[in-house]
């Protein structure tokens, strides 16, 4: 029974995927003897939660209060919904996961248990953890949830130079709705230099600003890209090397770009420039509150992130044609991959699918596949089953 109703709170957080962030998805679902009193889902940041609107909707005394997520026991822009509940007299809460907000991280459940309200949590715990994995993230690891988007051949090739789309306009037009997903867009200097983008969301009326980084360790930003477009509403963060001319960041601070000095990573292989620490430029972005970053890249910096385990997410756009291997053109090249002397070729990316999250769609005549990445560390976490985590707690205990 427990089980059918936060099946339900999952449906309706569902509906505020998208509109919510920052702040996570939550539905919540009342119920007294078997019968739903009320239901609702968290809208947008600001707004009422999720715990509120059901509480605020039907008399909730002996009532069970079903929510995907812990209930808040913070004052943000809305009280704690953990008072609130205790006010209104409902008997029971079940909740699916815990908070990883450092704010929260249990201090619901335990203010819950204090006033005499019985706490269930762990049932759907993977499925509630799924639903809002890029808040999960951030709050773990202090970096975004990264989604790796590219558009390949049939033979696993992306774009080389010159060759600005492989992809239909259906696959673009998708591609544009990703943006809208995310907080950030990244690339690297290569694709500005080779396809002065604008790497703009074209945004709807209420789309929230997108913020542009480009990695560029040697700060060969063009003088006249089109990037430097719009900056008003979609601000442009360029991340350099230590080594790069000073005189140049001034230059292009002086037109309103941000400059910020970034670590190198460890030494390049032979022919390859240095490239930026890719887990410290994560870190700067976590830092500037970006939860969700979207990296639309060339061959090596898509490369890098599959291949050091920083990418959550892999959205692929398949053309039906061929184009060729190329030095350096395919999704993971493993002569690009650095790997210990005396390896063999076969070099897996750190992170790998996860076979029960994949995803396929067509796109006019491409083929959409979209996958949940997960490391080593990801795989053994989750390997286990949700029940063993569930956990009971009463008022008094």
């Amino acid at each position: 029974m427990d089980a059918r109703f936060l099946r339900r709170a999952l449906e309706l957080a569902e509906l505020g995927r998208y509109t919510a962030p920052p702040n996570p998805a939550v539905g919540a679902v009342l119920v007294r003897r078997g019968r739903v009193l009320a239901q609702a889902f968290h809208a947008r940041t600001g707004g009422p939660h999720a715990e509120a609107q059901v509480l605020a909707a039907s008399p909730p005394e002996d009532s069970t209060l079903y929510v995907n997520l812990e209930p808040c026991c913070h004052t943000g822009r809305t009280p704690p919904c953990v008072e609130r509940i205790i006010a209104s007299g409902v008997r029971r809460v079940v909740a699916a996961h815990p908070d990883p907000d450092p704010r929260v991280r249990g201090g619901g459940f335990r203010r819950l248990a204090a006033a005499g309200v019985e706490v269930r949590t762990g049932v759907l715990r993977e499925e509630a953890e799924a639903l809002n994995a890029p808040f999960f993230r951030y709050h773990r690891t202090g970096r975004p949830w990264v989604t790796v988007k590219a558009a390949i051949s049939a033979d696993g090739v992306m774009a080389p130079p010159g060759v600005r789309w492989i992809t239909r306009p259906e696959s673009r037009r998708h591609g544009r709705v990703l943006r809208r997903e995310n907080d950030a867009l990244l690339t690297g200097i290569a694709t500005v230099v080779a396809d002065d983008p604008r790497m703009t969301a074209r945004p709807h009326r209420e789309a929230r600003p997108l913020l542009r980084v480009v990695l560029d360790p040697r700060l060969r930003f063009p003088a006249a890209a089109r990037l430097l477009e719009n900056r008003d509403r979609d601000p442009l963060l360029i991340l350099t090397s230590p080594r790069s001319s000073r005189a140049a960041r001034r230059r292009l601070e002086r037109r309103g770009v941000e400059v910020v000095v970034s670590p190198l990573a460890g030494p390049a292989p032979p022919g390859v420039p240095s490239a930026l620490a890719l887990p410290a430029a994560l870190a700067e972005l976590g830092r500037r509150g970006v939860h969700t970053l979207l990296v639309e890249a060339g061959p090596r910096l898509t490369s890098a992130f599959l291949e050091e385990g920083l990418a959550d997410r892999l959205v692929l756009y398949m053309a039906p044609r061929f184009l060729g291997r190329g030095d350096g053109t395919g999704l993971f090249d493993p002569a690009r991959a650095a790997r210990p002397p005396g390896a063999g070729r076969a070099v897996l990316p750190a992170c790998q699918p996860d076979r029960r999250a994949a995803r396929y769609a067509c796109l006019g005549r491409d083929l959409l596949a979209e996958f949940r990445l997960r490391t080593p560390a990801d795989r053994a976490r989750f390997g286990r089953s949700p029940r063993s985590d569930t956990t009971r707690t009463r008022g008094g205990a």
